[in-house]
């Protein structure tokens, strides 16, 4: 009841309140202090304010009222559930303060309704907090409608809004566009491997997970020459009888078992066939076992070959080592840095031990040298370079000889340098290449001495 006063008389008016009847809702609107709010106390509220409150309370569809500049929310027993934790604390509440996190969406909004349109969205999405400022962020999709209105002046005075959550219909069918678009997708992936699957080379063939053949590719059917409609259907144990009991078998029940992948090599002699196969098998989907394999007969044969060129090449070498180790005279290997091979007769020579001493020696007469400095000039006595040298000569390709006094390296000084025939001459490799030289020395001590002794000779017979 709401009274008017004048100057002689008091009316007395009867207000209808918005919040009679049943529901949760209006229960919670009637105990709620709307004077602690900018609406101010019902008994003030306008005839429109009263009917609109009143007709959202009534509705049984989920709607809110947002009256007034700051939108104060007035909501019924259907929008209650949209609010979660925000709930009772919404009604009374301005719906910026609600809902901040959407405000950035609504507030163009509510200016279009303010100023009289009415505003329909299908499934707009709305990323909100229902459970609280630092809650997660939550999809909701609602089909909503927006509509001005009118206060008592005609002017609007609120905005009234009806909507429909529809996110488990847009989670629905954005799933089923989703699992569309993946099936289309495996589609699309299995008829692309069918294609790449005709085209290799290598021979392949699908099998369930009872061992039976679902699938063939033309490589298999030329590596098989049998058609595929030969084996499509049976069992691989009914199309390769003789792979029962073999390695295969165990291969493939143990890939398909434990799901895991098995590459091996068979010699498969059946069926008319006696070819040396590389085998890869691969489990696919929940019990398919995908089988790649090629002939590799001619690589089993080629590198049976080579193995017994190994080994005769290694008799070979072991002949020619026996050979370079028992000649009388030095022999000696390398490159432009280093001797890699010398036999027992240029060890001597050098009075080293070893190929590793002889080595050393090198390098402490300076660096990327293959030879000490131990050649001399029969003549003058003094060291010849070894860029001079026979050896040096053959390192360019040209082979060469000439004679030269060798001291041994432990030799404390040139007395004890015997002569020695240096013979030299480039090894040549593919294409012509020089990959280094041998060098034959030739200890001429006793040529010399028998040449000396038949001098000496021939000058007794001239003097008797």
């Amino acid at each position: 009841m709401q009274e008017r006063r004048g100057d002689t008389t008091t009316e007395t008016v009867h207000v209808t309140s918005p919040f009679t009847g049943a529901g949760a809702m209006r229960a919670a609107c009637r105990e709620h202090d709307w004077s602690s709010t900018p609406l101010g106390p019902v008994a003030t509220w306008s005839a429109a304010m009263r009917t609109a409150a009143a007709t959202v309370l009534g509705s049984g569809f989920p709607m809110i009222l947002l009256w007034g500049p700051d939108l104060i929310q007035i909501y019924n027993d259907g929008y209650a559930p949209l609010l979660a934790v925000r709930h009772p604390g919404g009604l009374g509440q301005p719906t910026r303060e609600c809902w901040p996190e959407v405000w950035y969406l609504n507030e163009p909004i509510y200016e279009r309704v303010h100023a009289g349109e009415t505003v329909t969205l299908e499934d707009a999405h709305y990323p909100v907090r229902r459970r609280g400022p630092d809650g997660p962020v939550e999809d909701l999709y609602v089909t909503i409608s927006y509509s001005p209105v009118p206060n008592d002046m005609g002017d609007v005075g609120g905005v009234l809004v009806t909507l429909l959550d529809t996110t488990a219909q847009v989670i629905g069918r954005a799933a089923q566009a989703e699992q569309a678009r993946l099936e289309a997708g495996l589609r699309r992936a299995r008829e692309e491997t069918a294609l790449v699957l005709d085209q290799v080379s290598d021979a392949y063939l699908l099998m369930d997970g009872d061992f039976r053949i679902t699938a063939v590719n033309p490589s298999a059917e030329r590596a098989m020459a049998r058609p595929r409609t030969d084996i499509l259907g049976r069992t691989h144990w009914e199309a390769f009888p003789e792979s029962v009991g073999a390695e295969p078998e165990r291969q493939y029940r143990r890939a398909a078992a434990e799901r895991v992948e098995a590459h091996f090599v068979h010699h498969y002699v059946g069926e008319g066939y006696d070819v040396h196969v590389e085998i890869d098998a691969y489990p696919t989907g929940v019990s398919d076992l995908a089988v790649f394999w090629r002939d590799i007969s001619e690589r089993v044969r080629t590198l049976r070959a080579l193995e017994v060129a190994r080994i005769d090449a290694e008799a070979r070498a072991a002949t020619l080592a026996a050979v370079i180790e028992s000649m009388p005279d030095g022999v000696l290997v390398g490159g432009p840095e280093a001797i890699t091979l010398a036999n027992r007769a240029a060890l001597e020579q050098f009075g080293e031990l070893s190929v590793e001493g002889l080595q050393a020696a090198a390098l402490a007469a300076g660096p990327a040298r293959p030879l000490p400095d131990v050649l001399f000039d029969k003549a003058t006595g003094a060291v010849v370079p070894l860029a001079t040298t026979p050896v040096a000569r053959a390192l360019l390709g040209k082979p060469s000889h000439a004679h030269f006094l060798l001291r041994a390296l432990d030799a404390a000084d040139s007395a004890s340098a015997r002569p020695v025939r240096v013979a030299a001459a480039p090894i040549v490799g593919v294409g012509g290449a020089i990959l280094g030289a041998v060098a034959v020395l030739t200890d001429m001590s006793r040529v010399e001495e028998a040449a000396a002794e038949r001098e000496r000779l021939l000058r007794e017979l001239a003097v008797e």
